[in-house]
């Protein structure tokens, strides 16, 4: 939620053309931008599916992926909550620039093909998740993985919809609670 705020309220503001309407319709264009983000993750972990079945008997390979996954993610973790981004330089250069400004020349007409660039974007949650496709070792196994973590993070893109406007206003409590 911490993290994804300000593309759920980017759908909100571009997407929901008349803020009178039912809460039903202003939840559409979101349902359809996580519909685009669970395409991008489930190709993601068929994909992440095909490296682990490919390194299936390099299981070394695999348990050192998962260990250094972890202790990553911890030390992320740690470091997020004395404000600290271990990726941010990272993050901010090549790819989300290059994501960010071709959303912005091509201006997507639809919610969904939004949700497909955008689950391109480097997340360590998505990082922890395709490195647990790759352990499944099988292709089926990694898509169905990574759809089942699109749709568990699809309720707190939904809340965020409806709560956009508090959590902005709480942006450094919740930037501080997605790093427990």
């Amino acid at each position: 939620v911490g993290m994804c705020n300000p593309f759920v309220l980017y759908i909100a503001s571009r997407f929901s053309e008349n803020k009178e309407a039912a809460k039903l319709q202003l939840l559409l264009p979101h349902v359809t931008y996580n519909m685009g983000r669970i395409t991008t993750y489930i190709s993601l972990g068929l994909f992440c599916g095909i490296l682990g079945k490919i390194s299936h008997d390099l299981t070394k390979i695999q348990n050192f992926a998962a260990i250094a996954a972890g202790i990553f993610l911890i030390f992320y973790g740690l470091f997020g909550l004395y404000g600290k981004n271990l990726l941010k330089k990272v993050e901010s250069l090549t790819l989300v620039s290059a994501i960010i400004s071709s959303i912005r020349k091509v201006e997507p007409r639809s919610p969904f093909l939004i949700g497909i660039a955008l689950g391109f974007m480097p997340c360590g949650l998505v990082y922890s998740a395709l490195v647990s496709a790759i352990a499944l070792g099988e292709p089926l196994a990694g898509g169905i993985a990574m759809a089942a973590f699109g749709l568990g993070t699809s309720a707190a893109m939904l809340s965020t919809a409806f709560l956009g406007n508090f959590i902005i206003s709480k942006r450094g409590i919740f930037n501080k609670l997605s790093m427990l």
